[in-house]
């Protein structure tokens, strides 16, 4: 069996070795060489090309244009379209500009339908459009649209539309959904976005960008960190502008905790400031949801945010205390110094929350740089895992993440750097280490086991090998110590009870094996949930990357595994490390269970694969080879990030504009 093995794996590099000496004959030729100076060279990154036009091209198809229109709500349904027409009367729709499409969101009782219907477009009683469709094109609670075919807005009261049945039975009937109050149907009114359209300049603008990346990339040496600051000047930089606000999911949380701590009372206690003090904002801070969060996802109405940028008097905004903590985070101090910086100078709303984001993207990047410039090895990591779209989300948004990730990532870098150089800055960098022990035990203890990293520091750099386990400990007593004090400052002198008297927990205590079954159903329920989510599922889960980009990930992971060493240490510290990963996961979902999930729930509810993120690094240093290490083709890894990220602002700009 071996032996078959091992034939059929020579055969296999020979078939990809013959292809890539034919595909690096081919690209050499005059022309094709002329042509792929701006295209990725390598045969598998020009196949990742060219699948990632094809998904955003077909999610370009799937994708609402100019939202004129929207009645989103559904909690009834019109009942199933069986052996009646479904007419809807246009005479109570008013739009801003002549509606290209009517999109309706259909159900088909969650199952694959095979029946027969005609969409019809009436202009008083003369018909002058109709299209046949079959179910099967249909997706159980999505949207589907359908053209007007020229209706202009002044004459919208003169049309109906209907749904009529041609062939069908009850068990191949679909229904509409509708809103069970106002007894509308659950649907959207577009406009087409032109080839001219700002967007599509936009748009234009981004991929000459790629081609231009992929002109350096290819001509040029660059450092890993040096790479890391062009992406960044790029791309990274604008994503953060191209986000519409709140479209980041708890953007309205952390944004009013961001500009809470701009308002601090000196007179109060900082927990007194926090609970009970009010919010001075602009008076239509409340234009900041021009996209309609969690409805249409998308900015319908340019002139609204336009609007968005004028300054208005002062006032008290009682929507804070719909988005209040009682207890806040070290994690939102930098957005608050941009929200003060900003709100000096102007008082308009989107200048305000685009100053607090940008300040955190920055501050983001200068980390991410130096984390990438210290590591003295897997610096190629460092750089796939900050440019994976979910990271670069956290890094664009108020959440406190963007600061855990990016601690998390320089605090590995520092540890590398303790294990593998021979000068170190012992002081500088064990003070940036208790900085950032402090701020994730303040903010998120549960990814504080990380820094058991530590214990991989060679014996031979201390003097004595008790040195070593003292000077882990006191960084991790530290670590702790300073992250609780901090947040019993937060807490009135408290610390917060996150689990409390959940029932849950009762259950568990109860009946420990639940466990066991609990875990099982949340990873057959939720597994591909996790890593859809840890690569790209954005705004409110309204919309992804393409599962071809977790593949995309899976083997690029999988190519630095093997092209790189495994850190030598000690079994024993090896387990330990591996337990603290495996402490963190569990305490993970073991959070949200206790405080998230509904009693009695036989699954996890409410993880996301983004928490997993300052996860990831370490779970791939302790996967790497044992083999000696094989050399890294850079300029793959930095034509692979050039594809993603582009896609994924492509992806954005289609999303929400």
């Amino acid at each position: 069996m071996k032996k078959r093995y091992n034939k059929m794996k020579k055969e296999i590099i020979l078939i990809i070795q013959n292809i890539m000496q034919k595909w690096n004959t081919f690209i050499n030729k005059k022309y094709p060489k002329l042509l792929f100076k701006f295209l990725p060279q390598n045969i598998f990154l020009f196949l990742l090309f060219l699948l990632s036009i094809g998904t955003i091209l077909h999610f370009n198809q799937n994708i609402l244009g100019t939202v004129l229109y929207s009645q989103p709500i559904m909690n009834d349904n019109i009942g199933p379209i069986l052996t009646e027409a479904v007419e809807f009367k246009l005479n109570n729709i008013e739009t801003e500009a002549n509606p290209d499409n009517i999109c309706f969101t259909f159900a088909t009782y969650g199952r694959k339908t095979n029946s027969k219907y005609k969409y019809e477009v009436y202009h008083n009683e003369s018909l002058i459009y109709e299209k046949k469709f079959n179910s099967k094109i249909l997706k159980d609670g999505k949207v589907q649209c359908f053209p007007l075919k020229e209706i202009e807005k002044e004459t919208m009261k003169e049309y109906t539309v209907k749904i009529v049945p041609i062939y069908t039975d009850s068990d191949n009937a679909i229904t509409i959904f509708k809103n069970n109050e106002t007894n509308e149907p659950s649907m959207f009114i577009t406009k087409n976005i032109p080839l001219n359209s700002g967007r599509n300049l936009v748009l234009m603008l981004f991929i000459i960008l790629f081609f231009i990346g992929n002109y350096i990339i290819n001509k040029k040496e660059i450092k890993p960190e040096k790479f890391w600051l062009i992406i960044s000047i790029t791309y990274l930089f604008w994503i953060t502008f191209i986000y519409p606000p709140y479209q980041i999911p708890d953007e309205p949380v952390h944004f009013y905790s961001s500009y809470r701590m701009t308002q601090i009372d000196k007179n109060k206690t900082l927990y007194e400031n926090i609970k009970n003090g009010e919010i001075i904002t602009p008076s239509n801070i409340e234009c900041l949801n021009y996209s309609d969060i969690e409805k249409t996802n998308k900015v319908s109405n340019y002139e609204e945010m336009w609007n968005c940028f004028k300054d208005t008097e002062n006032k008290v905004d009682k929507t804070y205390e719909k988005y209040n903590y009682v207890s806040s985070r070290t994690g939102y101090f930098a957005s608050s110094i941009g929200i003060k910086i900003a709100d000096i100078f102007t008082n308009s709303p989107l200048i305000i929350f685009y100053s607090g984001r940008m300040i955190n993207t920055i501050l983001s990047i200068i980390i991410i740089f130096l984390a990438i410039k210290i590591i003295p090895k897997y610096k190629e990591l460092l750089l796939v895992v900050a440019t994976i779209p979910m990271f670069i989300q956290q890094q664009s948004s108020y959440s406190y993440d963007v600061f855990i990730n990016a601690s998390t990532l320089l605090s590995i870098a520092i540890i590398v750097k303790m294990m593998y150089s021979s000068k170190i800055k012992w002081g500088l960098y064990s003070i940036i280490l208790l900085i950032c022990g402090i701020f994730i035990t303040e903010i998120k203890m549960i990814y504080l086991p990380i820094m058991l990293l530590l214990l991989f520091i060679p014996d031979e750099k201390f003097k004595r090998k008790k040195y070593k386990y003292l000077y882990c400990c006191s960084l991790l007593i530290g670590m702790f110590l300073g992250g609780k004090l901090i947040g019993m400052v937060f807490n009135n002198g408290t610390l917060p009870n996150v689990i409390g008297n959940s029932e849950n927990m009762q259950r568990i205590l109860e009946q420990p094996s639940l466990i066991f079954s609990i875990a099982f159903n949340t990873i057959q329920k939720n597994g591909l949930f996790y890593l859809r989510s840890l690569v790209g599922y954005f705004g409110w889960f309204s919309f992804k990357l393409s599962d071809l980009y977790i593949y995309a990930y899976v083997i690029c992971f999988i190519y630095l595994i093997r092209h790189n060493n495994i850190i030598k240490e000690k079994k024993i510290n090896t387990w330990i490390f591996i337990g603290s990963i495996l402490l963190s996961i569990a305490a993970v979902f073991a959070s949200m269970y206790f405080s998230w999930s509904k009693a009695g729930l036989d699954y996890v509810d409410g993880v996301q694969g983004r928490y997993f993120m300052p996860l990831l690094v370490p779970i791939l240093l302790l996967c790497m080879s044992k083999k000696e290490k094989k050399e890294i083709e850079i300029k793959n890894i930095y034509t692979f990030i050039n594809i993603i990220v582009v896609q994924y602002i492509l992806t954005l700009l289609v999303a929400f504009y």
